[in-house]
């Protein structure tokens, strides 16, 4: 006689020799909630990486911006102080940086103004910004005393 024959559940779907239904089931069960689980946790941990990913990107731009601002600034100086010598009179000007000039289709303004502080110390007021599909994603202002 074959082993089969043996079998009380030998013909039920499923069933192995000598071993009953519900212990079929329960074993696969459990295999199945052991995959889950493991599905669970490699799905969170690559969020996890994408989103750290993600954040390391978004402050790799803004650093990147804040470097644009500061030599804007620079450049602002610069031009303001030439201007200051060409002309005693200069006030300040509205200084408008296309996105072609700019990487990354930055746009920058540059707004400089001369102040008086009553007496004769005067300053020159920078106010910088720098625009990414007109939003502004820096905004620095910057006061330096002239001579």
């Amino acid at each position: 006689m074959s082993p089969i024959a043996l079998s009380p559940f030998a013909d039920l779907p499923g069933s192995r020799v000598g071993e009953a239904p519900s212990q079929t089931r329960w074993g696969r069960g459990v295999a199945a909630l052991g995959i889950l689980v493991c599905l669970v946790v490699v799905s969170t941990l690559a969020a996890t990486l994408a989103h750290q990913l993600w954040l390391r990107v978004r402050d790799a731009q803004q650093e990147r911006y804040l470097i644009q601002a500061d030599w804007l600034v620079a450049s602002a100086i610069d031009r303001a102080v030439y201007r200051i010598r060409e002309n005693a009179d200069y006030q300040g000007e509205v200084w408008e940086i296309p996105e072609n000039e700019l990487p990354g289709g930055l746009r920058g303004v540059v707004r400089t103004a001369i102040k008086q502080d009553g007496g004769k110390l005067r300053f020159l007021v920078l106010e910088v910004k720098i625009l990414l599909n007109e939003k502004i994603v820096v905004s620095e202002t910057r006061q330096v005393t002239l001579p």
